[in-house]
């Protein structure tokens, strides 16, 4: 079984690198059009990041692996979750709350899983029924 750091020495390094060397250059560009071309350079470098942490999680068959990836899935949604109420974000907040109905089902919080979808319906017509209280939303 390989392990991360095994995986991002072998393979991760380079990408590790590249990195550290895109973000540097996006500290020191002095024009605008460098600081773009560093950017664009930045977003192309993140895929291959995300593409290189899919397929380490995709080959990870460990239990314990899993476990703890669920789970910091499901610390990231109650961050998110918790961003949305506190900056007022309508939209994130539907989006989030729909995210965590599968939990709730996993979790057998039988009123939350037969309610959160029907809340979430009512919610996204809200515009249609009740345009001043959704106004008052946004």
């Amino acid at each position: 079984m390989r392990t991360f750091c095994g995986e991002v020495e072998s393979e991760g390094g380079p990408i590790l690198n590249l990195v550290d060397s895109v973000i540097e250059r996006y500290r020191t560009a002095t024009t605008a059009e460098e600081k773009k071309e560093a950017y664009l350079l930045l977003c192309n470098t993140a895929t291959r990041v995300e593409d290189f942490l899919t397929r380490f999680k995709q080959e990870m068959s460990s239990k314990l692996f899993k476990f703890w990836d669920k789970y910091i899935d499901m610390i990231l949604l109650l961050l998110e979750f918790i961003r949305a109420e506190r900056e007022g974000d309508w939209e994130l907040h539907l989006k989030v709350t729909k995210k965590m109905i599968p939990y709730f089902f996993a979790i057998d919080r039988f009123n939350y899983s037969r309610w959160l979808p029907v809340y979430i319906l009512d919610m996204r017509n809200l515009q249609e029924k009740a345009l001043d209280v959704y106004n008052e939303f946004l």
